[in-house]
């Protein structure tokens, strides 16, 4: 079957999805429901994150062979905050044949992603697309890169593909650039190594780039924007149900407890990531709900790599804003029963604020068929 850059992203895409998702299937799961008798489970769901696609003129041009149809950049939507993102498909090369890469000595092996190229320009129009709705965070633009070379590979790492991704955002490209920056007409790439996906290089200036990477922020931000909407939407449902049906308030300050210790076992599993490989904020969020002895050897024996560590130690810094909320969500100074904490307010590092909008300008020697090159996918 022939590999295209379609497959990549939509099957990244999906898993974004369903990590945005997924503090809601724990929330709606046990032990939360163990409490409840059948007769007051809650009839509410949580506004799931979704796609759409806009015309095909802006999509993309048709190609009935899908050799080389449409565009393919995607806008994630999580808790009315907004990323947009390029996905790119690589090409393995053993090495680099220009002496001055740092590919041209061992390690060589290596992906080269195009990101510009003599006829759509197309880094020059996510730069616009930065300034205009990234104008706040810079780094709200940014590339994908997975590191898979065919269909079997696809395949093969289904379901784990953000592990082998890496995010790079516009602006940092830009930055690295500096005073020789990507200009219309020229081809430009960039390269990634096989083995270590922070040796990284930029084509055609022969630059090493070293900037910070992003994935485990992006990843992060897509989970607790999710995780705060499905708390805002569910929460005031369940304590009506509560006070309707006479129920314990204990119960549900437990169940919340609860459900969010296995949530956090859920994402050490997703991201095979042994507890012991986190960072001292994240220990202390697992542990806080989590007794160590009450984690299995399996947990101990994952053997995720030292970026999925960093993956999902930036995932529980993210989510410890709501640890003291999960760990007692009834507020004890409310002489009312029933009365919740208020949720708390997440700030992402990454994605930018719906309501800021976005003015993006192009510049005059931009082309329609460049601009005809960005569609949207809404998460």
């Amino acid at each position: 079957m022939p590999f295209h850059e379609k497959s990549l992203e939509l099957n990244i895409t999906r898993e974004l999805l369903n990590l945005s998702d997924s503090w809601y299937w724990f929330l709606m799961d046990l032990p939360l429901f163990r409490y409840w008798r059948p007769r007051y489970r809650l009839p509410f769901i949580t506004p799931p994150a979704f796609a759409y696609g806009l015309h095909t003129n802006v999509e993309g041009k048709d190609d009935p062979s899908g050799e080389a149809g449409g565009g393919h950049d995607v806008r994630i939507n999580s808790g009315g905050h907004l990323l947009f993102v390029q996905y790119k498909k690589g090409t393995f090369e053993d090495l680099s044949t220009n002496a001055k890469s740092i590919f041209h000595i061992p390690p060589k092996e290596h992906y080269k992603f195009e990101i510009n190229s003599t006829k759509t320009n197309q880094h020059l129009t996510l730069r616009n697309l930065s300034n205009g709705a990234g104008k706040n965070r810079g780094n709200a633009v940014v590339y994908a890169f997975p590191l898979i070379r065919d269909m079997e590979e696809l395949s093969r790492h289904a379901g784990r593909l953000l592990s082998r991704t890496k995010f790079v955002s516009i602006k940092d490209i830009d930055i690295l650039a500096g005073a020789t920056p990507i200009r219309a007409g020229e081809e430009h790439s960039f390269r990634i190594s096989a083995t270590n996906m922070n040796r990284c290089e930029l084509n055609l200036l022969m630059l090493i780039y070293e900037a910070q990477d992003p994935t485990g922020s992006i990843i992060a931000d897509t989970m607790a924007l999710g995780f705060q909407k499905a708390l805002k939407h569910c929460v005031p449902q369940i304590v009506v149900v509560y006070q309707e049906n006479g129920l314990y308030d204990g119960y549900l300050a437990e169940g919340m407890s609860r459900a969010f210790a296995e949530y956090l076992r859920y994402i050490l599993t997703y991201f095979q990531v042994s507890p012991s490989r986190l960072n001292a904020v994240a220990q202390n969020l697992l542990f806080r709900f989590i007794e160590p002895g009450w984690l299995s050897d399996e947990y101990f024996s994952y053997q995720g790599t030292g970026r999925d560590a960093e993956i999902v130690s930036a995932i529980f810094k993210s989510l410890s804003v709501f640890s003291d909320y999960m760990y007692n969500i009834l507020d004890g100074n409310k002489a009312n029963s029933f009365r919740v904490k208020p949720v708390p307010e997440y700030s992402p590092f990454i994605f930018v604020p719906i309501y800021d909008g976005f003015s993006i300008t192009f510049p005059s020697e931009s082309t329609v068929q460049e601009i005809e090159n960005i569609s949207y996918l809404v998460i």
